[in-house]
């Protein structure tokens, strides 16, 4: 299988192999693209709604299994099936936990003929904005991409969706190649350029620190090791003559 390492924002990996169309796995890419940008959306939306019920089970599973998936995104690969998996548990404790919001007109009435104070007031507009977004879809950061039309980059090239991985490069299977998913007609996004001055410093002062590490750790070692009984040439002859451990001042 290759593993394809997508450098773009969000990071995350995606598999498959040389011979699958580009253009099923970069549609595949750019829906899983939109799906991590939306559960995280939906995240940030669910965290803040969870303020008001700390101790609520379903909701902090909930919250804790999407933040450790799209955590895990860019190390394992990923499908745009577990986002949307993701997506309904979200919704659905929403739903669950806040069962009478779900008329906003209606709540909004009610709470206008409530004597609530001002921050009370605006801080559940707030709340209820925020349902309102994650039950009825909500709103997706622009960043995200037409699925049908999203194109890959990989090796300094665009990969066009009309070819295999295998026609287009050498490589093998067992591979993990970095590429980047950019919208159609987006210019060729720009390669990582060559280290600074500082981060050429910093890196120096890396191994050299390392390379010290380990050359005290063979010192000790050899130290050590020149200290023990069984080290000593003359163990043996002592221990017959009664010698043992005996020092001489």
């Amino acid at each position: 299988m290759v593993v394809f390492d997508c450098q773009s924002s969000p990071e995350f990996r995606y598999k498959s192999t040389l011979t699958t169309p580009l253009e099923e796995i970069s549609t595949e890419m750019g829906k899983i693209h939109n799906g991590i940008l939306k559960v995280k959306w939906y995240l940030t939306c669910l965290k803040e709604l969870a303020k008001s019920v700390p101790d609520n089970e379903v909701v902090q599973k909930v919250l804790n299994d999407a933040s450790l998936w799209v955590a895990s995104a860019p190390s394992t690969p990923v499908e745009s099936k577990q986002a949307e998996d993701h997506i309904m548990l979200i919704q659905g404790a929403v739903k669950q936990t806040w069962p009478q919001d779900a008329n906003l007109d209606e709540l909004n009435k009610a709470m206008a003929s409530l004597e609530i104070d001002e921050d009370t007031r605006l801080r559940k507009q707030h709340i209820l904005h925020i349902l309102e977004e994650v039950t009825q879809g909500g709103s997706v950061a622009t960043d995200s991409v037409d699925p049908e039309n999203a194109v890959l980059w990989a090796v300094g090239k665009k990969l066009e969706r009309s070819k295999t991985l295998k026609e287009l490069i050498k490589t093998t299977e067992s591979t993990t190649l970095k590429c980047k998913l950019t919208k159609d007609k987006a210019p060729q996004p720009s390669r990582p350029g060559p280290l600074t001055n500082q981060e050429q410093h910093e890196m120096m002062a890396y191994w050299r620190k390392k390379q010290d590490e380990q050359e005290r750790l063979e010192k000790d070692d050899d130290i050590d090791y020149g200290n023990r009984e069984w080290a000593n040439p003359k163990a043996l002859q002592n221990s017959l003559r009664g010698a043992g451990d005996i020092k001489v001042k």
